[in-house]
């Protein structure tokens, strides 16, 4: 039946010619209180805040939480488990927390759901692309003992266990394979797959969660968990396309977050309404955006594609002591871009650019860096003959 709408502007979304979207209705997890607090534009919030939020969270029909790293410290763990208790007073969200499989932070989730009385879904994660690796110095059989060890830990107190893999998005399936299928057998009965850089576009969303349901679960019991990142400024469009396939999406009020931002929470709500795939109040948006989420300053959040980052993730448990995969993959493409620029040292030069200087043969070559720019080094012999003249 058409409606006055229909009969004013023609929807080509839906014209079906090349291509019809297969939006669902999904779960959602929020992630405002774990992966958004860890935004450097963002404050850590009060606990009454936090509270406030868990309860703007259910009204907009939001099915789960994450609401802490309890391994990170023990201000951590008590919040966890006041929040968690205030779960219990909710129509719908339920609570969850993220550990490492670390048995330091194993324990710490095992305490809080002990102390708060309440069976919190625990997400174990560990890092799975082959730079990760390469960055932590792991071996496979290392993390795959790690995993086996901390979800079967988890599964014994009788928690719900979601093992979620890093950089799902850069890893190989061979990989993704042994990892998934250990905790499978441990125990969890979730698993999430990450775009953890925001690498990920829409059809690589597909093919990843397609290799999820085909390969890894098989029809067994366990559901799948999309957790997306804003980086190539796609954070939105990718969570639409996980709905297509994954049983619950994660985002972030405001798309707060690790650098550019995760997924947008509202955003994702707002859309999958106008996609009329949901149908509920989203009046509550009104108030998480006028004071509900604990932005310090506004910042200009942008997609890290040209210049360098305006926003990088606040030190965590999920970080500290962390080597940074991104300075080493910056650090193995200069290394390729100097193998490069060497294999054209003997090429014959053909014209001088800015920042060149010529060569004995007259060919150019780059200027080289100087150690000691001349301000500086004007500075450090004016310090130096100061330092001197109050010695004598």
């Amino acid at each position: 039946m058409s409606s006055e709408l229909d009969r004013l502007v023609y929807d080509w979304n839906g014209d079906g010619r090349a291509a019809r979207a297969a939006y669902r209705a999904v779960e959602l997890n929020d992630e405002t209180l774990r992966d958004g607090l860890q935004g450097p534009s963002v404050r850590n919030p009060p606990l009454e805040v936090k509270k406030r939020l868990l309860h703007l969270m259910d009204e907009l029909g939001i099915d789960s939480a994450d609401i802490g790293l309890p391994g990170a410290s023990d201000r951590a763990r008590k919040e966890i488990v006041e929040l968690a208790r205030e779960t219990t007073k909710l129509r719908k969200l339920r609570p969850n927390q993220a550990v490492r499989t670390h048995p330091l932070d194993v324990g710490g989730a095992i305490r809080a759901a002990a102390e708060a009385g309440v069976a919190i879904e625990t997400c174990a994660f560990i890092g799975s692309s082959p730079i990760r690796r390469y960055a932590e110095d792991w071996s496979l059989d290392t993390m795959l003992k790690n995993v086996e060890t901390s979800v079967s830990s988890l599964v014994k107190e009788r928690l719900p266990v979601m093992f979620v893999t890093e950089d799902t998005t850069r890893a190989d399936p061979e990989t993704l394979l042994k990892l998934y299928e250990t905790a499978i057998g441990a125990g969890a009965t979730r698993i999430c797959f990450s775009d953890t850089v925001g690498h990920a576009t829409p059809d690589g969303v597909r093919n990843l969660l397609a290799f999820a349901r085909d390969e890894v679960v098989r029809g067994r019991a366990v559901k799948i968990d999309y957790h997306g990142h804003n980086d190539r400024g796609l954070g939105t469009v990718n969570a639409m396309a996980a709905t297509e396939i994954a049983d619950r999406v994660h985002g972030c009020a405001l798309g707060i977050g690790e650098r550019v931002g995760n997924s947008s929470m509202d955003q994702l709500l707002i859309n999958l309404y106008l996609e009329g795939v949901i149908d509920r109040d989203l009046s509550p948006l009104v108030e998480c955006r006028r004071e509900g989420v604990p932005q310090e300053r506004p910042r200009a959040r942008r997609p890290r594609v040209l210049g360098r980052p305006r926003e990088r993730a606040r030190p965590g448990a999920a970080h500290r002591g962390r080597p940074d995969e991104r300075r080493v993959e910056r650090d193995l493409l200069a290394g390729a871009a100097r193998l490069r620029s060497d294999a054209r040292a003997d090429r014959p030069c053909h014209g001088r650019s800015e920042g060149e200087r010529p060569c004995a043969d007259g060919r150019t070559a780059p200027r080289t860096r100087r150690w000691i720019e001349p301000t500086a080094l004007a500075r450090i012999i004016i310090v130096w003959c100061i330092g001197s003249s109050r010695r004598s």
